[in-house]
């Protein structure tokens, strides 16, 4: 699997939590070996096939869940920073209303 921004966290969680073993790669590593292999599509379809080579062809580390907590404050560090984004653009907008 492709870590892909936030969107792929989930994921990997189900599946782990359903017996299922996960390797999880960062998006640049796949985007390396597809310049290797001169792959020029970006299609859902060459990329997927792309990863599932890329899994067979290399040693990957199986993905492991981090504990509860840290997950808790990983997502209170994200929502910080989302609410401190929306306040200086709310103070900019009002700055701009003067």
């Amino acid at each position: 699997m492709e870590a892909t921004d936030v969107y792929y966290e989930e994921l990997p969680y189900y599946l782990h939590s359903e017996g299922e073993s996960v390797a999880v790669t960062l998006a640049n590593k796949i985007k390396h070996y597809a310049n290797s292999l001169n792959v020029k599509a970006k299609t859902d379809k060459v990329g997927a096939k792309t990863i599932a080579q890329f899994g067979l062809e290399r040693p990957t580390d199986l993905w492991e869940p981090m504990s509860p907590k840290l997950r808790d404050l990983r997502y209170l560090c994200r929502e910080r920073l989302s609410l401190k984004k929306e306040l200086i653009s709310s103070s900019a907008i009002f700055i701009l209303s003067l």
